[in-house]
């Protein structure tokens, strides 16, 4: 038998289960991350993390996105950056605008907002300064 090699979304530091919610503005400090999360639940909230986040087709977040790998099955109301691919399953909804250098969306995934893909959208050192002006795509 051949066993398939981990990939580091595969097994998530943090897993925000399918019956709980948070509310970002509960929490004391930035919701900032070096590792990798998985959303089952329910995030309200502005999400900064280095790695992959994963939102599980029962997952759900509102507020914007900055993340390395960011793969989608659930809902995500608000903007998504990612200095590095952005998965879209068929079961994904977006409501926000997307900045990523590589997008993947299968068919049906449902997208309500602007795209920007490709090598030029968005580079490392921007990441840190795009939380604020991503909503001002009209500017661009």
């Amino acid at each position: 038998m051949i066993r398939r090699k981990r990939r580091p979304h595969d097994i998530p530091e943090t897993i925000i289960g399918k019956n709980v919610t948070i509310d970002a503005a509960c929490l004391k400090g930035p919701n900032t991350s070096e590792g990798s999360i998985r959303i089952d639940g329910s995030f309200r909230g502005n999400i900064d993390i280095k790695n992959t986040l994963v939102i599980g087709p029962s997952g759900e977040v509102i507020g914007d996105i900055i993340a390395g790998l960011v793969i989608v099955a659930g809902s995500v109301e608000g903007n998504i950056i990612s200095d590095s691919a952005i998965r879209l399953t068929s079961t994904s909804r977006i409501v926000g605008n997307i900045d990523t250098i590589t997008l993947m969306a299968d068919e049906n995934c449902q997208i309500t907002g602007r795209c920007r893909v490709g090598s030029s959208s968005i580079s490392n050192q921007k990441r840190d300064e795009e939380m604020g002006s991503v909503t001002n795509y009209e500017e661009s």
